[in-house]
């Protein structure tokens, strides 16, 4: 993101994605606070926030948007794949990890593996951002761009050297991670009392 944008711009797109999900986090926790929520995370607090007509017509649209980010989350996963190993992946390869990834999401879901998987999820997740934050000390790769800490790169990186749009479209890319709220909302039937977990 810096790269493109710059730390200046990159620090507003953090502070903007983070604002619009406190505003969504004080609106859920306000809702949710006012009644009984039961299952159907969004979908529920949706349909009756707005009415059955109105809630369902954004279900709907809120169940196709779901299976349109599944498959690009999973187009995402593949191609990155293709990178990392580093050799070439036709098209046919890359649908076919996703649709392996795919099955293995399915066989997660249908049989509450993730209940047991979650504290390894962590683990990898921790080890990663330790592997990443050990690396910018350890690589050097001039060809590449990857200097290291040095004061001139900092120093080329504060403002942006690309158009005002560009802004936009880093910002496009980076906001759906500061969405993760409704991930929680989705899973509010799991709770014991949700009007009261949700809120506090």
């Amino acid at each position: 993101m810096v790269g493109n944008v710059g730390v200046v711009q990159s620090l507003m797109i953090v502070y903007l994605s983070g604002a619009v999900a406190m505003l969504t986090t004080l609106s859920m926790s306000a809702i949710c606070s006012n009644g009984k929520i039961k299952t159907g995370g969004a979908y529920y607090v949706l349909s009756r926030v707005l009415g059955l007509r109105k809630g369902g017509a954004i279900g709907i649209l809120y169940a196709f948007s779901h299976c349109f980010g599944i498959a690009l989350y999973t187009a995402g996963f593949a191609e990155t794949l293709q990178t990392t190993v580093g050799t070439e992946i036709s098209h046919d390869d890359v649908r076919l990890y996703g649709f392996l990834l795919t099955v293995v999401c399915l066989i997660v879901v249908r049989f509450g593996f993730l209940w047991k998987t979650t504290f390894s999820i962590l683990i990898i997740i921790a080890a990663a951002l330790m592997f990443v934050f050990v690396g910018t000390f350890i690589t050097r790769d001039e060809e590449r761009g990857i200097t290291g800490y040095r004061e001139e790169t900092a120093n080329s990186n504060v403002w942006s050297n690309r158009s005002v749009s560009d802004f936009f479209r880093v910002f496009s890319v980076y906001f759906p991670a500061a969405t993760g709220i409704m991930g929680g909302a989705n899973r509010s039937g799991e709770l014991k009392n949700p009007s009261i977990n949700i809120a506090y």
